[in-house]
């Protein structure tokens, strides 16, 4: 009797998936391998070849979250510098692997960049966390905290990020805002000592370098060092006022003077178009020279010019005042030392609220009080710095919105000032309503 084999009905089906797994086993090692080449790409510096390579990668089905991530990463510098493109990315790679470091790394940064340090914390920590070992992560955490005044905690994350250039660089301005300026000096010399003799760091970091050296009472060398800097090219008018009051201390005012005159016409380290801070200080300075060389009326020249950029130089006011009386400018003089007189409390405060920032960044009224004082004495910029980063912390806190809309106001950004003046209407509405 002959028997029939009959065809297992399921053969079909496993021979099916076979296939389809094969064919993304294929892929899969495709990917790899197209993702391992956009890689080195990147490592190299050629940024576009591996975009194309990791753009056709994130197309197709099944993409891991590097390839997410490290296309984000591209994204967010030049040539490319599309922060929502990069964002977008970042958030690709968090939903297919919510612990993928650059997915978290790169959305804290796109969050530093856009002036957020609050909400970049929750990435960056955790980063620390998937790599512990890894200094840009800890570079970056510690760049949040200290943009929130947690010095001691930005402190420890510079430390663990210090064998990366920026991290030992961020040590050493945290520890000249510390007042330990030798401390300072030590990070910076290492650093300059591990920099190609071109490159163009350098001569920006020896200056600060130099300045640290002077500040911890290393004068012959800090102004040494400080010479050669500028003679090496580095002409900012920060450098050139700290030669030329090394000078003026040595009572070598033709010196001082020549230094002074210059720092006026250069650019500074903040801005090509020079610093107003570094121009009234230069301004100031000249007065004084021209007080102790008897010659009055052009001291008053430069005094009224040093408060016309800074309207509210204590110090230019009250020798504004000495020189007006020896011309015997009575009355000038008497208005002079009672502004000077009405305005000391407030850079006395605005110390205090400072410090009290510093000591205590979780006490948020001490932030409220550093904003307004700053723009009680006409340094909004600054004051909007403090006042957005406590709008971080606290969007709700009482009387913000009223301040940044003055804040806004002061410098001239009339939609802002709309924005948070109808903040501060709705504000007053609601606490009218709840008493």
């Amino acid at each position: 009797m002959r028997v029939q084999l009959k065809r297992p009905k399921c053969l079909g089906i496993w021979i099916g998936a076979f296939v389809c797994l094969s064919l993304l086993a294929g892929t899969g090692q495709a990917q790899s391998t197209e993702l391992v080449k956009a890689k080195a790409l990147y490592a190299e510096g050629k940024r576009r070849e591996a975009k194309n390579i990791l753009e056709r990668i994130t197309k197709s089905k099944g993409a891991s979250a590097e390839s997410f991530s490290i296309l984000g990463m591209i994204l967010m510098d030049p040539p490319f510098a599309n922060a929502r493109a990069a964002g977008t990315q970042f958030q690709n790679a968090m939903v297919r692997n919510p612990a993928d470091l650059n997915g978290n790394l790169g959305a804290g940064i796109l969050m530093l960049r856009s002036r957020k340090p609050t909400k970049a914390l929750r990435f960056l920590r955790k980063a620390t966390q998937i790599a512990p070992q890894y200094p840009d992560a800890h570079l970056h955490l510690g760049k949040a905290l200290y943009a929130l005044q947690r010095i001691s905690e930005a402190l420890a994350e510079f430390q663990l990020a210090r064998a990366l250039p920026e991290g030992l660089e961020y040590l050493a301005i945290v520890e000249f805002g510390r007042q330990r300026h030798a401390v300072a000096a030590q990070h910076l010399e290492v650093l300059v000592a591990s920099l190609p003799p071109k490159d163009p760091k350098r001569p920006r970091l020896l200056y600060q370098l130099a300045a640290s050296l002077v500040m911890a009472s290393s004068l012959e060398r800090g102004e040494k060092m400080l010479q050669e800097t500028v003679d090496g090219g580095f002409v900012r008018a920060e450098a050139l006022n700290e030669l030329a009051r090394l000078a003026y201390e040595r009572d070598d005012f033709v010196r001082a003077k020549a230094l002074y005159q210059q720092a006026l016409g250069a650019p500074s380290i903040k801005s090509k178009a020079g610093d107003r801070a570094a121009q009234s200080t230069a301004r100031y300075s000249l007065g004084l020279i021209a007080c102790r060389e008897k010659r009055y009326q052009p001291a008053r020249v430069h005094l009224d010019k040093a408060i016309a950029i800074d309207p509210f130089h204590q110090n230019a006011w009250y020798k504004l005042g000495q020189t007006l009386q020896r011309l015997k400018l009575k009355p000038e003089a008497k208005a002079a030392f009672a502004f000077h007189k009405r305005i000391q409390p407030l850079h006395q405060k605005l110390r205090s609220a400072e410090l009290s920032v510093a000591n205590n960044p979780k006490i948020l009224k001490n932030w409220v009080a550093n904003g307004q004082l700053l723009l009680l004495l006409g340094r909004p910029k600054e004051a909007l710095s403090k006042l957005l980063l406590l709008e971080q912390l606290d969007p709700n806190f009482p009387g913000l919105a009223a301040l940044l809309a003055d804040t806004a106001k002061a410098l001239n950004l009339p939609g802002r000032e709309k924005l948070y003046r109808s903040r501060a209407a709705i504000e007053a509405g609601e606490n009218k309503e709840s008493n």
